[in-house]
């Protein structure tokens, strides 16, 4: 009797836990559905509809030469995007854990939510959330969905750091990178060109590196990086490799990004894309 009834409460117990937890992945969820039905609310339509000529016109030669090699043509304008992510992130204590993410973009305005779990130890998360919708920037994460550990709210910093993020990223729905998408091309030699966004009151930039190949290799910025406390911009990088064409567009899938410390390149993100989705103009 006495064993049968410890059975009972050991019964309770893993129930209790397992209803808490499933509650907690769900109430993160149910938040993150609702950033990114915010983020599609802010979507405007394109000025053009589809990628023409005269939108590669007066680009620096390797941006043309890219662009032109990634979309076929004619190609419509992408104005929305759904990248699922697998891949590794390091930790602060320098392990690294396996994650899957999700992430959503829109390109008129540039916003994007990338929902992330990154498995700490077997069956135990934590949900990493950052963002940009509306012009504000954040970042959120939580273990288990149940305790906060990051919980920061838009600042120029911060803001300026995702649309760095967002302009690297835009290389898995190019069109993004069309003039006629709000960013600015400045050359700086026949393998390497300077796009500019603005947003609101925040204008950042980022040099694009090209192959021989004609594709895009890489991508480096000053970017904003805590250091005991306080936000430092550091040098920060971005690899692209292996090439492949996703719903008729020539997109790199697989990525590392990295910092360039006083004391060596820090890796922290290794990943590749999994699936993707467009949404396009009408």
């Amino acid at each position: 009797m006495k064993n049968r009834r410890l059975l009972v409460v050991l019964v309770t117990i893993v129930v209790a836990i397992a209803t808490v937890l499933w509650d907690a992945v769900n109430r993160w969820k149910r938040v993150s559905d609702a950033l990114v039905r915010r983020l599609r609310g802010t979507r405007r339509p394109p000025t053009v509809s589809r990628v023409t000529e005269d939108d590669l016109a007066g680009l620096p030669a390797p941006v043309a030469k890219y662009l032109r090699k990634v979309l076929p043509d004619p190609h419509p304008i992408i104005t929305g995007a759904r990248v699922t992510q697998h891949g590794v992130f390091r930790l602060p204590t320098d392990a690294w854990k396996p994650f899957d993410a999700v992430s959503h973009y829109t390109v008129t305005p540039p916003g994007f939510v990338w929902d992330a779990r990154i498995e700490m130890v077997p069956k135990i998360h934590t949900f990493v959330r950052d963002s940009v919708v509306g012009g504000e920037a954040t970042m959120t994460a939580s273990i288990a969905g149940l305790l906060k550990v990051l919980d920061v709210q838009s600042s120029p910093e911060l803001l300026e750091a995702a649309l760095q993020r967002y302009l690297s990223e835009a290389v898995w729905f190019p069109t993004a990178l069309l003039p006629s998408q709000g960013v600015v091309w400045t050359a700086i030699d026949d393998s390497s060109a300077r796009v500019s966004l603005t947003v609101g009151a925040t204008t950042v930039s980022a040099d694009f590196h090209f192959g021989a190949d004609g594709l895009a290799s890489g991508v480096t910025a000053n970017r904003y990086r805590e250091e005991d406390g306080k936000l430092i911009r550091w040098p920060w990088s971005v690899t692209l490799s292996r090439y492949e064409e996703r719903r008729h567009v020539l997109v790199p899938i697989k990525g590392e990004v990295a910092w360039q410390l006083p004391q060596g390149r820090l890796p922290y993100w290794r990943g590749s894309v999994v699936r993707i989705d467009y949404d396009y103009a009408g």
